[in-house]
């Protein structure tokens, strides 16, 4: 996983899952007839997207840590 954060495009990409995880199921109001299954859902993934915020900062700060290498 360490390897993947460390990629460039890693932040673009948790935006990316970000955006699609937050917006996607108010969009689709087929998806979740309960309200309260609406709310579930967004705390799950707001709770996924800050975790992986965790790992990405993480990543950068060793690296800036080992500059060699």
């Amino acid at each position: 996983m360490r390897r993947i954060l460390k990629h460039k495009g890693a932040g673009v990409l948790l935006f990316i899952l970000a955006f699609l995880a937050i917006c996607w199921p108010f969009m689709a109001r087929t998806l979740y007839q309960v309200v309260e299954e609406r709310y579930v859902h967004l705390f799950i993934a707001w709770a996924v997207i800050i975790v992986l915020l965790f790992f990405l900062s993480k990543t950068a700060v060793q690296d800036d840590d080992n500059p060699g290498g």
